[in-house]
């Protein structure tokens, strides 16, 4: 007889879980007639695999997809400040292991954007000195020519951009 293949059922998914703590997953699957990469996927996602720490930062992630807010957060920020948000929230909420009270989990996504928003901050402050660099090494170059030779409106331009992003 061939092995049951697709998506779990409810039922398969209920089955799992009762057994989730006192069979592997091998078992398991024998005993639904399945194979056993949908058995195993469906335990890390309830936090029950091998690897527990990633059993739980998957389920993190997974339970995130699935709030309101998270249709926010992705509006709030790039996809390279997404991953950092995802990384924070789902190591911060395995370390917990699931036990997280709705005002906690509030807390954490406020920590985690805080961070976030630290990052974007920071980032911006040191192309802003990255820029003033540039900006000072072609107010020096104007400034080594002859004072007749200098242009001055040109000067004060760039005197006025290196004050901007000083500002």
């Amino acid at each position: 007889m061939s092995k049951v293949t697709g998506r779990l059922s409810v039922e398969d998914m209920a089955k799992i879980e009762e057994w989730a703590d006192s069979l592997s997953a091998g078992q398991i699957a024998a005993k639904l007639n399945r194979t056993t990469a949908p058995i195993t996927r469906h335990l890390e996602k309830i936090g029950k695999g091998i690897n527990k720490v990633a059993n739980f930062e998957t389920q993190a992630e997974y339970d995130l997809s699935s709030r309101p807010y998270w249709k926010q957060i992705k509006k709030q920020f790039d996809n390279e400040e997404l991953e950092l948000f995802l990384y924070h929230w789902k190591t911060i909420v395995a370390q917990f292991q699931k036990d997280v009270m709705p005002t906690e989990e509030m807390q954490i996504v406020d920590m985690v954007k805080l961070d976030v928003l630290m990052n974007r901050a920071l980032n911006i402050q040191k192309d802003n000195m990255d820029r003033i660099v540039v900006f000072e090494g072609m107010l020096n170059e104007e400034a080594r020519k002859a004072p007749d030779d200098r242009d001055r409106e040109y000067m004060y331009d760039i005197d006025r951009q290196i004050a901007v992003l000083k500002a």
